[in-house]
């Protein structure tokens, strides 16, 4: 039955054809917990947050006519994270020769995809202000450590031609795999639009 419905609705579609594709870069940065033991005591736990940076870039697809309002995007992009620190060198709660941690020592690159919808609540010629929803996941870890994103936030948007848009936008972005992460993220780009 869900096979039959799927196949109805691609045969009952029209075509898409207004849209564009773009390149983006994005850079940002997240908190995330380290733990850490204290190896004079019996191993006694702590936590620590750290801030992790963020910097990459992809492709971008959307969906709707250049003049809509509302349009669909959807983002397919790699990122690169900054390493975790050495609890060791910045807490007080145990002796940095006690302490026992695994942490990440090296950059982790993570794919990423997400859609969302991007709504022009303000435009003057050819300037537009935009808000921002998007969901996603960062789908592909080198140490399976893969998570859910969401987004949300503001942007601004300005048709250099007819076809070519440029756009940037900053987002709080809340990521989670075993507990909520706040950060937030920044996104530029092209996009070539056409329909």
């Amino acid at each position: 039955m869900r096979f039959a419905m799927t196949l109805l609705g691609v045969l009952l579609s029209s075509t898409a054809m207004a849209g564009g594709i773009g390149l983006i870069t994005t850079g940002g940065m997240y908190s995330e917990t380290v733990y850490f033991y204290d190896g004079s005591d019996e191993l006694r736990q702590y936590q620590q947050s750290q801030n992790i940076g963020t910097y990459g870039t992809g492709m971008e697809f959307t969906l709707g006519d250049r003049d809509d309002k509302i349009i669909g995007v959807a983002r397919g992009y790699w990122i690169q994270e900054t390493p975790q620190q050495n609890p060791a060198n910045s807490t007080s709660l145990v002796s940095p020769d006690d302490v026992v941690a695994n942490w990440r020592e090296k950059s982790r690159n993570v794919g990423m995809f997400s859609v969302g919808l991007q709504w022009a609540f303000w435009e003057k010629e050819k300037l537009r202000l935009n808000a921002v929803a998007m969901f996603g996941s960062g789908f592909l870890t080198d140490d399976h450590t893969e998570f859910f994103i969401a987004e949300a936030g503001a942007g601004a948007s300005y048709r250099i031609t007819r076809n070519i848009d440029a756009h940037a936008e900053l987002q709080y972005a809340l990521r989670n795999r075993k507990g909520l992460r706040h950060g937030f993220n920044g996104y530029a780009g092209i996009r070539y639009l056409f329909d």
